[in-house]
């Protein structure tokens, strides 16, 4: 595992050398004003572009948003915290609907 990726140098590194896995940090890459997303992006094209069997595992997240934009990117498979898998699956309008189509199943 190459992990705490950071630029597109550390994950060309990380390839040959063997990683088998990469981890960009999402939150902490904005938090250095960069776009974690175009680093994804380019990981993903280099890896495809030059046949690595390696895949991008996307971590350090803080939104919902960062992870779809990271998986839209070309990650691979993303590493979440519980409370963010939680606050993804409770959204309201979700539970009210659920609600509404378990009453009516109830019928």
């Amino acid at each position: 595992m190459g992990t705490t990726i950071y630029n597109t140098l550390q994950a060309m590194i990380a390839c040959e050398v063997g990683c088998d896995y990469l981890a960009p940090y999402v939150s902490r890459i904005e938090k250095r004003d960069e776009n974690p997303n175009v680093l994804i992006s380019s990981l993903r094209n280099y890896i495809d572009d030059h046949g690595y069997d390696i895949e991008i595992v996307a971590a350090s997240f803080k939104r919902p948003q960062q992870v779809v934009d990271a998986l839209n990117a070309g990650a691979h498979t993303v590493t979440i915290s519980f409370d963010l898998f939680k606050d993804a699956l409770n959204d309201p309008s979700a539970l009210k609907d659920i609600v509404v189509f378990s009453k009516l199943n109830n019928k």
